[in-house]
């Protein structure tokens, strides 16, 4: 950003090989919290001690926790939040006795920003839905592509051809709302009349186990592989026959941009939200409809 200085607060670095590539212009500070609702003294401690004019936040609990200090130590900043996936979703998830507490003292902190970042338009959508006290807000601003993928492309490379045999990739973590048990029930089908496919999943979580599983169920043994999480995907997707997206909701999915700014076809549900606004209702890749 330029004229201005940039500090990055992170809960804790752990082993996040993305730090490497940040900007030796951008200051990293790591609040040493395990969680973000440890975070408040590092993050009022930052606040007063740096005085900064404005903090962008990425998370819910975060953007609570922001505008709770902001109140009550009458803090002289902008919040920015940015609504990171479909706040109905949100709504509708189980609430805490943390989160009751909050919303009966600060209502619903995020109706308190001084703007909200949608990723997609849908997503403002469904947020002011929910919240129509922040229309005058919100904006829109859609994910970018990633900048080493960016510089790849510039850059004119060859393939690196890595793999013999073709492959389906899903990218993600391996959590519920991914969704990924629906990847592998399609490729059972597939596999039967293309012997030679396989299925690559390239990330963590704690499904793994239970994915595993249902591989092994279904007698897909040697052909699908967990990669694990990977520092470049770029060669798993130029490697791949087509990308495959399965998740029950998204924000606005890099891995659908990635894939087509790397030549990769993609086949997604079509799902809240996202999907369809990136293949421009089918135009750039193919929407099946959910659990299909």
């Amino acid at each position: 950003m330029r004229g201005w200085e940039v500090d990055l607060l992170v809960l804790h670095s752990g082993k996040n090989s993305y730090i490497s590539r940040l900007s030796n212009k951008v200051k990293l500070v790591e609040l040493k919290a395990r969680r973000a609702r440890y975070a408040g003294p590092a993050v009022l401690w930052y606040l007063i001690k740096n005085k900064p004019d404005s903090l962008v936040v990425f998370k819910y609990e975060l953007i609570d926790l922001l505008i709770i200090l902001k109140i009550i130590f009458r803090l002289n900043l902008d919040v920015i939040g940015r609504n990171i996936s479909v706040f109905g979703k949100k709504k509708e998830a189980k609430v805490g006795i943390r989160q009751k507490i909050i919303k009966k003292l600060f209502g619903e902190p995020i109706e308190r920003v001084d703007c909200v970042i949608n990723q997609s338009y849908e997503m403002q959508k469904d947020l002011l839905k929910h919240l129509p006290s922040l229309k005058d807000k919100s904006v829109v601003i859609h994910n970018p592509v990633s900048a080493h993928i960016e510089e790849y492309k510039k850059a004119d490379q060859p393939v690196r051809a890595s793999e013999t045999s073709p492959y389906i990739l899903c990218v993600g973590r391996l959590e519920e709302v991914k969704a990924f048990h629906h990847a592998i029930n399609a490729f059972a089908i597939v596999a039967k009349k293309h012997q030679s496919l396989r299925l690559k999943f390239v990330g963590d979580g704690s499904l793994k186990p239970a994915l595993v599983a249902q591989v092994t169920g279904l007698g897909l043994e040697g052909r699908v592989n967990f990669e694990g999480f990977q520092t470049d995907v770029i060669p798993f997707y130029e490697n791949a026959s087509l990308t495959l997206l399965t998740s029950n909701y998204e924000g606005f999915p890099n891995v659908l941009i990635e894939s087509i700014v790397l030549g990769t076809p993609v086949v997604s549900f079509d799902c809240e939200s996202g999907p369809r606004e990136i293949l421009d209702y089918g135009r750039y890749g193919k929407l099946v409809e959910p659990g299909n």
